[in-house]
């Protein structure tokens, strides 16, 4: 066999652990051991149970091995498992032992902090246990000298009787139990909670296929719950409102139907309110109409249809998908209907129905695809200066009237507006830029669309104005090694045409570009060592910016050219070699 025909290592799983035994035992616990398997584990879990009811179960860290689980009923049979556990990975069902407490050997005490917590038609109670109890048993009635109602046996400390009256006072007993008899008891009395009434002067009014329903107000109501079907026994529907009124819909008609109305609020539902009533007789449900054709833009779907049946008609749409959600129904008196606010470049299915009072016809069918979302035409470069560009465009036929547009000068996001021109606005002179709009519309199903972008590139004009003077006087220091401070005349000081500078920028090799408002500018982080070259450059308004004024700064540290060596001497030995030598120049 070669190597690549042997077999690939077994995936190692999770292992439960081994030797699972029980160590000792109490009325209220048994301790259990046991051994880890080979295999990647991090920790034990342990479950225990009675008969097929889950109890609990607790997670131990590796290393441990052993467990005392408490809080057991006396003389109660347990069932107790182990699994291994790795990163929250269960193994396969462990070892198990089954094992039952040790008997009882005194009554139990009784239960404590016995607490009834009502609904409008039950009772939960809870409860503190006690330890040697093996059960809870529990009963209730109407007074405590009267007949017992009911009785249960509790193995939890939690218990719930239902189907009781609302707005009725009970008593209800618990005691623990074990073999060796019960406590005696505790007593707790509580009233269930009393719902609304029932509403009042329940009315139906029918029509063909409709039927209004209209009652009076409950007392301390919420909201009302509405069911209804076919009289007698048939499908129940539900309708909930916090209305006084509700319209049951897509009846059936000439047919007999209960309604029943009840109150609700946070104590529970009332008994209902019946009536019942017989929709009305009506026209013969018409007939489909005749066939679908449509005509498309890139947001709407006209469709047009023949007039087998009379109006009037419904509408409906939604996407061809597959799972056929309608996404809106629109009626009309007409053989035709325009469909708008449609996603461009989407395939949708349209249905019209016929409809009248006794309902809706069977639907006619088609499916069409919306038309591409053309890009805006006939873009224009208007008027271009040294610091503006204006544009125009068009919006192409089959745009919907309300379209906006997306405007973007290179990458940068610049306006959405409806108008279809635009100006640009505080640009800098002899400057490459694109201009790009795109139109944008928005879909009744939701969310936005776009067209292609349709763009022109640009470059602006030179500055024609009179520029500003450049600085004067040009000069520069050094304070320390590594800065340079630099300073000039202020243009506005020296000529009598030029304004206020509103500014100045300083460039140079290896700096970024500096804007300052007022010489002087101290420049930092530079080399003591090399000479460098900076241009100042007056700006006024707009692209009015001077020529510049340089200048060259030398290093910080003179420029020192190595002392020649010293005492140079040559030797020449018996084997006529030549050795030279000399000493070295003082200093450094």
């Amino acid at each position: 066999m070669s190597e690549h025909d042997a077999p690939s290592p077994e995936i190692l799983r999770v292992v439960p652990p081994a030797a699972f035994v029980v160590m000792s035992k109490t009325e209220t616990s048994i301790r259990v051991q046991w051994a880890y398997s080979a295999g990647p584990v991090t920790q034990t879990r342990l479950k225990w149970q009675i008969g097929d009811t889950m109890i609990d179960q607790v997670d131990l860290p590796i290393g441990t091995a052993s467990y005392i689980v408490s809080n057991l009923n006396p003389g109660t049979r347990y069932r107790i498992r182990a699994y291994g556990l790795e990163n929250d990975e269960e193994s396969a069902s462990g070892p198990y032992v089954d094992e039952t407490t040790k008997p009882a050997t005194a009554l139990p005490a009784s239960p404590t902090q016995l607490v009834a917590t009502p609904a409008s038609d039950a009772m939960v109670l809870t409860w503190t246990g006690v330890a040697n109890a093996s059960s809870y048993k529990l009963v209730y009635g109407l007074a405590p000298s009267g007949p017992v109602i009911k009785t249960d046996v509790s193995l939890s400390t939690r218990h719930a009787f239902t189907h009781l009256a609302p707005d009725t006072n009970y008593y209800f007993e618990v005691c623990s139990s074990n073999d060796i008899g019960d406590s005696a008891p505790v007593r707790v009395v509580k009233q269930t909670l009393r719902p609304p009434a029932a509403p009042a002067s329940v009315r139906a009014t029918p029509a063909v296929t409709t039927m209004d329903l209209q009652w009076s107000a409950s007392p301390d109501a919420l909201d009302y719950v509405i069911r209804f079907g076919v009289e007698p026994g048939g499908a129940v529907n539900t309708v909930i409102t916090e209305l006084l009124r509700a319209t049951l819909k897509d009846l059936s008609k000439n047919t007999l139907y209960f309604a029943e109305v009840s109150a609700r609020n946070h104590n529970g539902e009332s008994a209902p309110a019946r009536v019942i009533e017989k929709t009305l007789d009506g026209p013969p449900i018409p007939s489909r109409p005749g066939p679908l054709h449509t005509v498309t833009t890139h947001h709407t779907i006209r469709v047009v249809w023949a007039s087998y049946p009379e109006p009037p008609y419904k509408v409906s749409y939604g996407l061809d998908d597959g799972r056929h959600e309608i996404i809106a129904t629109e009626t009309t008196e007409y053989l035709t209907h325009l469909i708008q606010h449609l996603r461009p470049e989407t395939r949708y299915f349209i249905e019209v129905r016929a409809f009248n009072a006794s309902g809706e016809s069977a639907p006619s069918t088609i499916s069409a695809t919306t038309a591409v979302f053309d890009a805006p035409s006939s873009l224009t470069l208007d008027e271009l200066t040294d610091e503006s560009a204006s544009f125009s465009w068009w919006a192409p036929a089959n745009h919907p009237g309300g379209s906006l547009y997306e405007i973007y000068l290179d990458d940068r996001h610049l306006a959405t507006q409806a108008e279809k021109k635009f100006q640009v606005t505080g640009l800098k002179e002899r400057t490459g830029h694109v201009f790009k709009v795109r139109a944008k519309g928005t879909s009744r199903q939701g969310g936005d669309y776009f067209s292609p972008y349709v763009s022109t590139p640009f470059t602006t004009r030179a500055y024609t104005g009179d520029r500003i003077c450049a600085p004067g006087y040009l000069r520069s220091g050094r304070p320390v090694p590594t800065s340079i401070v630099l300073y000039w005349d202020e243009p506005y000081a020296a000529c009598l045409f030029c304004p206020d500078a509103s500014g100045y920028e300083i460039s140079g090799e290896g700096i970024g570009l500096i804007e300052i408002a007022r010489p002087p500018c101290v420049i930092t982080g530079l080399s003591a060592e090399r000479e460098y070259r900076f241009a100042v450059r007056a700006k006024a308004t707009g692209n009015n910016i001077s020529k510049a004024s340089e200048i060259l700064v030398g290093p910080a540290l003179p420029d020192k050219k190595p002392a020649p060596p010293q005492n140079l001497r040559a030797t020449v030995n018996e084997n006529r070699t030549v050795t030279i030598a000399w000493d070295a120049p003082p200093g450094p």
